[in-house]
């Protein structure tokens, strides 16, 4: 393969690389297959393919992970036009993908369809899968489907800022939080959170007010 920096042998490339083109090499062999099959027997070739790839994001960069459902969404007309043997005939391809990415559910705000497409939740229930239906929400960027119900974080952060914000939220509710207990909350919350964190504005003015902030 050729990269901007030289041509790499397959086998070398990265485990991402290899990901993308073994995906694209089982969908053309499985199609090809069957077209020459149903030459062999004297049918029609079908015009639908099912993929189910589980983990889709593996190995994948984020910008890939963005990229990876939206172009394999769009292989039924590639297909038809190219390996069907019928020109302008678009396959229907039915896509069941299992991941942990909130790149990948982003990557499909805009053209997900409540009419053709589903979104579940794989979840254990007393020691039982269960696979319920989710309601399909724009949820914007990964902070904000990582804390929607699909993933369930309370925050998109690190657990250390998480277990920070979470106490520092306690002490806000309580009518006289003890000084000490400000300034060690206040410290974690420096160790953990970016400058520039959201969460600052409304723990600094709260900080300021009971004497513990600095």
């Amino acid at each position: 393969m050729t990269f901007p920096y030289g041509r790499v042998p397959i086998v070398l490339t990265s485990a991402g690389v290899k990901r993308i083109l073994v995906l694209a090499y089982m969908i053309i062999w499985s199609w090809r297959e069957h077209i020459v099959a149903a030459q062999q027997v004297g049918r029609e070739p079908v015009d639908a393919m099912v993929i189910l790839v589980d983990e889709m994001e593996g190995h994948l960069h984020p910008r890939w992970q963005r990229a990876i459902l939206p172009a394999l969404m769009t292989l039924g007309g590639l297909l038809g036009e190219t390996l069907g043997g019928r020109l302008g005939k678009r396959i229907k391809i039915k896509i069941v993908v299992a991941t942990h990415s909130p790149m990948v559910l982003a990557s499909v705000e805009p053209d997900f369809s409540e009419e053709s497409d589903a979104l579940y939740h794989l979840a254990l229930d007393n020691g039982n899968v269960t696979m319920r239906r989710l309601e399909f929400q724009k949820y914007g960027d990964s902070s904000g489907w990582l804390t929607s119900p699909v993933f369930g974080l309370r925050h998109a952060r690190s657990r250390e800022a998480e277990d920070a914000i979470e106490a520092a939220k306690k002490l806000q509710m309580q009518k006289d939080p003890p000084v000490v207990e400000v300034e060690r909350v206040d410290a974690a919350l420096r160790r953990c959170l970016a400058p520039d964190d959201p969460f600052w504005p409304r723990w600094v003015y709260f900080a300021e007010r009971v004497g513990g902030g600095s």
